[in-house]
């Protein structure tokens, strides 16, 4: 597992194992999705944009409903990552613009979900704090998209800040390692695990 999202699941698993010794492995079935698009700002990836990509955060809820009910299980859409802003910080997007644009994605998703299942929908979600803003040209001075993220983190409850960036491996300006991409998929899996299954 050298991504992220394989990573992250495992590490769920491990810590659920670990730290709640009445969890047996069959009794939790975790399903990942990757629905993002890389290279986007957050206003190409937002509910209404003309590319479409908002509607693939759906689609998968909808798959893993779909799936879930085949298998007579239940399914509810718990947390999601949040490993975007490179693209607006070459953009110039502002902080106070970033933050709108993520709070307004964030309750769309719910809200969306939410419709979609038929239930309220409360996803929590976890994000970085990138350190390759410094390699987004023209805009390399000013950190204006993690410090967006982190103050986000800091005003909702529903978003954490699992990691900064700066201590794993690049193998160029922006894109992590095989074995970098599988480390942020454990720090991005612990702080789910924490915020999901705290108890």
């Amino acid at each position: 597992h050298e991504t992220p999202m394989g990573r992250a699941l495992d590490c769920i698993y491990e810590r659920l194992l670990d730290e709640h010794p009445g969890i047996q492995a069959s009794d939790l079935m975790l399903l990942g999705s990757v629905p993002g698009q890389g290279g986007k700002t957050i206003a190409q990836l937002s509910k209404g944009h003309a590319l479409g990509y908002y509607d693939r955060i759906l689609a998968d809820i909808q798959y893993g409903y779909a799936l879930a009910q085949a298998q007579g299980k239940t399914y509810e859409p718990v947390a999601a990552f949040w490993i975007q802003g490179e693209s607006d910080q070459s953009a110039g997007t502002t902080k106070a613009g970033y933050k709108t644009a993520l709070a307004t994605l964030i309750d769309n998703v719910n809200a969306d979900a939410g419709a979609l299942l038929g239930c309220p929908v409360a996803v929590k979600w976890v994000t970085y704090m990138f350190n390759s803003w410094v390699n987004r040209f023209p805009n390399t001075t000013y950190p204006t998209i993690p410090l967006a993220l982190q103050e986000l983190a800091q005003e909702r409850a529903d978003l954490f800040m699992a990691c900064p960036m700066y201590q794993f491996e690049y193998s160029d300006t922006s894109h992590l390692t095989g074995r970098s991409s599988k480390a942020l998929g454990a720090d991005l899996g612990l702080a789910i695990k924490r915020a999901v299954f705290a108890e």
